[in-house]
């Protein structure tokens, strides 16, 4: 039976590995490499997901921007159905809007899909003037 050598410290004689030793440093990378892995992961669905939120937002302060144009006045439609039809156009959905005066307030969802994991991600949204006595 013959005895494997390890390097020893500078100046060190090498010592002889245990049988119980012997490819002990791949199983520590193998599991380092799963972890790593495992974040990698783990980031990305959570990039993901923030990627989503922010383009509900968007599509959310669209809707109610759009919306409060027309409760000022700029055009003939209903501004919820204007609110509707601009999330649609930004890839979401209108769940509620709310007109009170020259004030809108819009809610929306978007569906995200990361990695197996299918996610919904809400926003919400109000446009019109700051204060009642800034409405004209």
């Amino acid at each position: 039976m013959s005895a494997s050598l390890s390097p020893g410290l500078a100046g060190e004689r090498p010592r002889e590995l245990s049988a119980g030793e012997g490819g002990s440093g791949t199983v520590l990378m193998v599991g380092l490499l799963a972890v790593a892995v495992a974040l990698s992961l783990a980031i990305g669905a959570f990039a993901g997901v923030s990627v989503a939120k922010a383009r509900a937002q968007s599509a959310a302060d669209c809707a109610a921007l759009a919306a409060a144009q027309v409760a000022g006045g700029l055009g003939d439609a209903s501004p919820c159905a204007v609110a509707g039809e601009a999330a649609a156009r930004n890839g979401a959905r209108l769940l509620s809007c709310e007109q009170t005066g020259w004030d809108v307030r819009v809610r929306v969802e978007r569906d995200v899909v990361v990695g197996a994991q299918a996610w919904t991600v809400h926003a919400r949204s109000r446009a019109g003037p700051a204060t009642a006595e800034q409405a004209p």
